[in-house]
């Protein structure tokens, strides 16, 4: 089983998702014929699992950074799997994408690039896998999700997620990925109660 494909391509992004683990959440959510949308695409995590679900699948993505498209689109030649739609441009833009615009789907499926998350030390596991302790920004644009104060990540975060929702079909799902700092005296850092109240 192709569990963690092309990841020697796709470890150039700070939080590569395994192609295995969003299969199994795509065959669990959707349908054969199910649609599915990414807006934080990243290299392409989703549109591999949808690839590897198999059935007439749509999966479109839309993703900030050309280097982590182009090496999506390597995986997908070096592995001979079906390239699906990967759109560059900002999430906040999608409905100027009639990809998206005229669609609706079934699943969306997001892994938000976290706010200061990349900022902190590597530690563990991916200090290991990455052969690096330095932190790594997703990218140096200013409209990165990952790269804004907390306050304007929640609000652009929403935002998206608004977006994105309004492509929903009634009774379609919406996965959210996050992870929790390590919490410090005076402050859990449960990150995922604040998106759970902010969206």
């Amino acid at each position: 089983a192709k569990e963690n494909v092309g990841l020697k391509y796709r470890k150039i992004h700070p939080s590569p998702k395994p192609p295995a683990l969003m299969r199994d959440i795509i065959k669990f959510f959707t349908k054969a014929d199910g649609k599915i949308l990414d807006p934080f695409c990243g290299v392409g995590g989703t549109l591999l699992g949808a690839s590897l679900a198999g059935g007439d699948r749509v999966a479109v993505g839309i993703e900030l950074e050309q280097k982590y498209i182009d090496a999506y689109k390597k995986v997908c030649e070096k592995e001979k799997i079906e390239e699906k739609t990967i759109i560059h441009d900002d999430s906040m833009n999608m409905m100027s994408h009639p990809e998206i615009a005229n669609e609706t789907f079934d699943l969306i499926l997001a892994d938000p690039p976290y706010s200061d998350m990349m900022g902190k030390k590597r530690t563990g596991q991916r200090k290991k896998l990455y052969n690096d302790d330095s932190a790594t920004p997703y990218t140096d644009k200013d409209v990165d999700l990952g790269n804004m104060e907390e306050e304007d990540f929640y609000k652009a975060l929403r935002e998206i997620m608004q977006l994105s929702f309004n492509r929903l079909k009634k009774h379609g799902y919406m996965v959210v990925f996050c992870k929790d700092f390590q919490p410090e005296p005076g402050n859990p850092h449960l990150l995922h109660a604040d998106i759970i109240n902010e969206l």
